[in-house]
């Protein structure tokens, strides 16, 4: 093998490895088989022919692969070279509560600003914080307000997983999210067996 073949060869085991590490960072392990051919032929119809800048909400039961599938749509975007930020709306109002905190180093501003940088943004279970038909804090609606706006602005797609449907959401947040929802993300109700009940974690269809 020449030289150049060689050279060739190393910088794309390279740049194979630089996509498994950030797959790695942005999917939780549980999920790391998670892949696109392993959804429903619908469900992948309708992510192949996405457009760039909208998202998808998918909501249904605990445990009917919602978060499976988000990682199989995080997999093929990392691979895309695309940027990835996840997280859980509960560990988001955390993080923004903490800036609170006299000792810390972050602001409300600077957790806000890593939520729209992002070409893609996951945010999953939003809605999880208060149970039945309660309202949402000021704080939880303004937060979830103020990057979903954001991200619409910015024409960056935001997806998202809840037990919720729209209307539901739209009470215990409020009819303004659920509009700017409706307008960046396809909203796709999963339905099924709670899964981990029965054990089965990987390769939800």
């Amino acid at each position: 093998m020449d030289v150049d073949k060689l050279i060739e060869q190393e910088k794309k085991e390279m740049e194979k490895k630089l996509i498994e590490s950030r797959i790695v960072r942005a999917i939780p392990k549980l999920y790391l088989d998670a892949r696109l051919e392993h959804l429903s032929d619908e469900l992948q119809k309708t992510i192949q022919e996405l457009p760039d800048e909208k998202g998808i909400m998918l909501w249904g039961a605990p445990g009917v692969g919602k978060t499976y599938a988000m990682a199989a749509i995080i997999r093929k975007f990392v691979e895309q070279r695309r940027s990835v930020r996840r997280c859980t709306y509960e560990e988001l109002c955390m993080a923004l509560r903490d800036t609170f905190n006299s000792s810390s180093r972050s602001t409300e501003m600077g957790v806000v600003e890593q939520m729209t940088i992002a070409d893609k943004l996951f945010i999953e279970d939003i809605g999880t914080t208060v149970s039945g038909d309660k309202q949402e804090s000021d704080f939880s609606v303004r937060t979830l307000m103020i990057i979903i706006n954001r991200r619409l602005e910015d024409m960056k797609a935001t997806f998202l997983t809840t037990n919720k449907s729209l209307e539901k959401l739209s009470q215990s947040f409020d009819s303004r999210i659920a509009s700017r929802i409706t307008q960046g993300c396809e909203i796709i109700k999963l339905t099924g067996e709670d899964r981990r009940m029965r054990g089965e974690i990987r390769d939800v269809r």
